[in-house]
């Protein structure tokens, strides 16, 4: 069972040769960072390409030419509701660059991690995810497998059981790349955004947990994939552990409209090796 493509043609391109050319001039657009140490995760945001493309590829630049065996995608769900953390349970995800595997590497740890199961729920038309995928299809060495999740209801007792498991997984594959797929703030004022949305992103950058969860379970601030950030970098976190934020946009810089805009950002969670 193969999970086809849901968005292509409408959040990027369905034609291969025009979807590689668009991800290649953001990658050629974007700011070359020097990176010292291990890349271990990243947030990225997932809108349509034109409005948060170029943000994206500010943080997947960081993994061309590498390599990674596994790669977990943590994806919020917005068309479906459910109360776990699903796991597709086919044999891979497909876009328009090919079919990637899902791994198998993980399968066993599952069963025993409350709040995780295998379901197709959550992934049958969820973009957040699939956004994802061409931008690794293109940037990494080498093929990888990967491990697609979507969290449900993002309550505390989810975000926690995600975090665990991601644990897990990182004990099992401590070379394996984690990434939380996650917009901002959605349709304020771009003064209100900007405003929101750096608050955000300043913890992030202090790579406060604490404060981050505090400001998802109240008005203070908004991420339509905040619990999938939070678990990513608790799930990354030591006392080695740094993140990188490449900068923010809003999709008021694309269609001139500043009445009601969509936040954006990316970020590199960086593990010392030295």
């Amino acid at each position: 069972m193969i999970r086809k493509p849901s968005v292509a043609g409408q959040f990027y391109p369905a034609s291969p040769q025009e979807l590689q050319r668009m991800i290649g001039e953001y990658l050629n657009r974007a700011q070359m960072r020097e990176i010292k140490g291990k890349i271990a995760g990243l947030i990225v945001p997932h809108a349509g390409y034109i409005f948060s493309g170029q943000r994206a590829a500010e943080a997947y630049k960081a993994l061309v030419g590498k390599s990674y065996n596994n790669v977990v995608v943590v994806s919020p769900s917005h068309q479906e509701f459910f109360d776990y953390l699903s796991i597709y349970p086919g044999d891979g995800y497909e876009t328009p660059l090919g079919i990637i595997k899902r791994t198998l590497d993980f399968d066993d740890l599952v069963d025993s991690s409350p709040g995780c199961r295998f379901s197709e729920t959550g992934h049958r038309f969820e973009h957040a995810l699939e956004v994802q995928l061409p931008f690794l299809q293109v940037v990494l060495k080498e093929p990888f497998c990967l491990l697609p999740m979507v969290i449900g209801n993002q309550n505390e007792a989810n975000i926690e059981h995600l975090a665990a498991f991601l644990k897990k997984i990182k004990a099992k594959d401590p070379d394996v790349l984690i990434i939380a797929s996650s917009d901002l703030s959605h349709f304020h004022r771009a003064s209100v955004a900007y405003e929101m949305d750096n608050t955000w992103i300043n913890a992030m950058k202090a790579y406060d947990v604490h404060r981050l969860k505090e400001y998802f379970f109240s008005d203070t601030c908004e991420a339509c994939g905040g619990g999938g950030i939070i678990a990513v970098m608790k799930a990354l976190q030591s006392d080695k552990t740094s993140i990188l934020v490449t900068g923010y946009t809003h999709s008021g810089e694309i269609n001139m409209d500043h009445s009601s805009v969509v936040g954006y950002t990316s970020a590199i969670i960086i593990e010392d090796i030295s």
